[in-house]
């Protein structure tokens, strides 16, 4: 009699284990996947974050910047695509990366006061790379949380996109928060060893 018992109380504990490991089990899965992907979309903002603050510092450091064809050399503008390309690594700057270099400058405005302004003549411009890149923001070309202006003054702005799809593997069990999306940053510097509020023609 005690040893049927024992034998129950065995079946029992084995029964009641098997159980637990069948309800747990999933919640575990799911939370190492749940963790991985929430370190990828940390991941791929830090990269864009990143992209725009490290392209925004350069050209800050530059005397002149030039339009043209030569997209080695270090002072004319392109040079930024192929910048932007390796910086994006391991993403795909070309499918689904995009930057946006402008220069504003500080005009006169009324009362005084001075604005904003990027007209792409003489004062100001913008270059957009990949050139035939679809990666829209809302938030790109607005003039909010620009330091304020001071005529005369001008600064760059680097604005980095990125189109991606969080929670791949665990979407199914989310669908509030799978779909595209598109990341954002943006990088402001004030230029530093020059005015580059106009692209110089050709390098001479």
């Amino acid at each position: 009699m005690a040893k049927r018992n024992r034998h129950s109380l065995l079946r029992s504990a084995r029964g009641a284990a098997a159980l637990e490991a069948a309800v747990i089990l999933p919640f575990f899965i799911f939370f190492i996947i749940g963790t991985f992907e929430l370190y990828q979309q940390y991941r791929a903002q830090s990269q864009v974050d990143l992209v725009a603050t490290n392209i925004a510092q350069s050209v800050a450091l530059q005397p002149a910047l030039f339009q043209g064809n030569d997209c080695q050399a270090g002072n004319v503008v392109c040079v930024y695509e192929s910048v932007a390309a390796d910086l994006y690594r391991p993403f795909g700057f070309d499918a689904n990366g995009r930057v946006v270099i402008s220069v504003w400058y500080a005009a006169p405005g009324g009362a005084g006061g001075a604005g904003w302004v990027r007209d792409n003549v003489a004062d100001g411009w913008s270059v957009s790379y990949p050139s035939s890149s679809s990666v829209n923001h809302t938030n790109l070309g607005s003039t909010a949380g620009f330091p304020p202006a001071r005529a005369g003054d001008s600064i760059i702005v680097v604005e980095t996109l990125y189109r991606h799809t969080p929670f791949v593997l665990s979407g199914g069990f989310w669908k509030l928060v799978t779909g595209e999306s598109t990341l954002y940053s943006r990088a402001v510097a004030r230029p530093l060893n020059g005015d580059l509020r106009a692209l110089q023609p050709t390098d001479e």
